[in-house]
């Protein structure tokens, strides 16, 4: 599966995943937290920004769960 990720809520603790790919565009509010984990590849396309404050973490393990 492929997925797309765009602006996040504030405030929010956010987890995607997909087996194949995923590609990020959006806005990551200032003090999130969010994991982004695909089975192949992650894209952080035009547009992506993570605010002050923010944790992203990126992994490719996909759909096996956060290791």
């Amino acid at each position: 599966a492929t997925l797309g990720v765009g602006d996040l809520p504030s405030g929010s603790i956010g987890f995607y995943e997909a087996s194949n790919t995923i590609t990020a565009y959006g806005n990551v509010p200032s003090n999130n937290v969010t994991t982004i984990d695909a089975g192949v590849k992650v894209s952080l396309i035009n547009g992506f920004r993570a605010n002050l404050g923010t944790k992203v973490k990126i992994i490719i393990n996909g759909c096996g769960g956060i290791q």
